[in-house]
Formats: C-alpha cells, sequence, structure tokens
C-alpha cells in the first residue's frame, strides 16, 4: 500500500496538470474566436470595396466616353450615357458599343442636321424668331389642311419635312400647346372683323362623336339676301343634350363673338 505522503503529492501533481490542461484550452478558444472576428471582418472589407469603385469606374468611363466623342453629343448622369441628338440611351459596357451607336445612319443624319442649325443660328441671329415662325406656319397649315397634329408622329412623314425644310419638326404637343392657341385667337379675331355688328343666322346641332360623347355644334353666318359663308365658332363636349345645354351653349358662342356684349335690335 501506497504510502499516505506519497498519495498527497500524486494528488496535487494530478490537479496541476489539470489546470494546465484547462488554461491550454481557454486561450485556444480565444485564438478561434479571434480568427473568426478576424475572418469575418475581413469578408465584410472584400464585399464592400468593389461596390465603391465599381461606381468610382462607371463615372470615370462615362466622362471618358463623353470627351473622346465630344462632337456626338453625349451626355451623363453619371448612371447611363445618353444621346442628345438621337434622344436615347446609348449602351456604355464596351466602348465598341458606344462607337457602333455613332456610326449608325440614324445619329449622322442627326449629327449633319444639327451642325446646319448651328451654322444657321451663328450666321443669323433672328434664327430663334424664324423657327418660332416656322412652326406657327407649320401648324396653320396642318389645320387649314384638315391634317391632325399627331400625324407628326409619322416616321416617313417627319423625315420628309425636315429633308426639305432644313427644320427640326416639333412634336405635335409642343404645337397643340404652343401655337394651336394663337392661331384660334388669330381665326376668331378674323371672324369678328368680317361679322361685326351685323345681323346673323344661327345653327346648333349636336351629334356624337365616335366615342360617345355629346358634342354640340354652332355655326353662323351672316343674315342678308346674299349667299354667306357657314362658320364654324364654336363647339364643346355636353353632358346631356337638352334645353338648358343649348341654351348654355348658345350663350358661350356669343360671347366668343361678341365679349363686349351680345348687340340686340
Amino acid at each position: 500500500m501506497m504510502p499516505k505522503s506519497e498519495r498527497i503529492v500524486k494528488t496535487l501533481n494530478v490537479q496541476e496538470e489539470f489546470r494546465n490542461f484547462s488554461c491550454a484550452a481557454q486561450q485556444l478558444n480565444a485564438s478561434q474566436s479571434t480568427h473568426r472576428f478576424s475572418f469575418v471582418n475581413h469578408t465584410i472589407k472584400t464585399v464592400n470595396m468593389p461596390k465603391v469603385r465599381h461606381s468610382v469606374n462607371l463615372k470615370s468611363k462615362l466622362t471618358s466616353y463623353i470627351s473622346e466623342f465630344k462632337e456626338d453629343g453625349l451626355s451623363t448622369d453619371n448612371k447611363i450615357l445618353f444621346c442628345n441628338l438621337c434622344q436615347c440611351a446609348v449602351s456604355s459596357t464596351q466602348k465598341f458599343l458606344v462607337q457602333q451607336h455613332i456610326t449608325t445612319s440614324k445619329h449622322q443624319a442627326n449629327k449633319q442636321l444639327n451642325s446646319k442649325q448651328r451654322q444657321l443660328f451663328l450666321t443669323q441671329p433672328t434664327t430663334s424668331n424664324v423657327r418660332s415662325e416656322f412652326n406657327i406656319d407649320l401648324c396653320r397649315s396642318l389645320i387649314s389642311a384638315d391634317i391632325p397634329l399627331y400625324k407628326l408622329k409619322n416616321k416617313v412623314f417627319r423625315e420628309f419635312l425636315e429633308k426639305y425644310t432644313q427644320h427640326t419638326i416639333p412634336d405635335e404637343s409642343t404645337l397643340r400647346k404652343t401655337y394651336a392657341p394663337s392661331i384660334y385667337d388669330e381665326t376668331i379675331q378674323k371672324i369678328r372683323d368680317e361679322i361685326k355688328d351685323s345681323s346673323i343666322w344661327v345653327s346648333i346641332d349636336e351629334t356624337p362623336d365616335k366615342e360617345g360623347r355629346l358634342v354640340g355644334n354652332v355655326v353662323i353666318g351672316l343674315l342678308s339676301e346674299q349667299y354667306s359663308e357657314r362658320i364654324l365658332l364654336h363647339c364643346d363636349v355636353l353632358e346631356k343634350c337638352n334645353n338648358k345645354t343649348i341654351v348654355k351653349l348658345f350663350n358661350e358662342a356669343m360671347g366668343i363673338l361678341w365679349p363686349k356684349g351680345i348687340m340686340k335690335r
């Protein structure tokens, strides 16, 4: 049997080894935790950095395209490349795609037309007035010929006009909002000058259009023994057709013809 003193020493040695093993295990765990934390941080950095670099590279690429092809009307908002001459976005992922666009027949035609207009602007100080006069003459001609303004959306028609007039054809909405109202006022004034204070006859008719709306038309003419030209003075969409809406339509038409008051005899 082992003496008691030897048993005590052996027990102490076992306890010391256990403590050493525990300290080593804790250090290993701490080292693994630190390694995992460093790995996570490294992963976050490698994911975030390319995004910033990509944004910077895209902006630099778009700017370089504009600088290189500065005569081709390119612009950018640092996200996409836009062609002002063709009014469209241009693919900018590769340089050859930009070159491919600026060599198309459409782009070259727009570039040539823009160059001619720029030369005209430099040689004639009143170019802007000329363009405005052209637009109003174009609008007046289309209305007079009963050609709807939306026909300007036709590609062949627009190209024909641009080719033989050497003018940029405005959008139909531009003519409708900017020039048609002045032509209307001009036409109404001509009617007033023709009628003046003369006696007139009035004809009012209501008919549905293709969309089913009730459209009231007021037609007038000089009341005389000789033939007088019929004039469409006013038209409006009616909520319903009855005596109240017809009287309202009549009063509106007379107010247009005689804004200072209806002449009664």
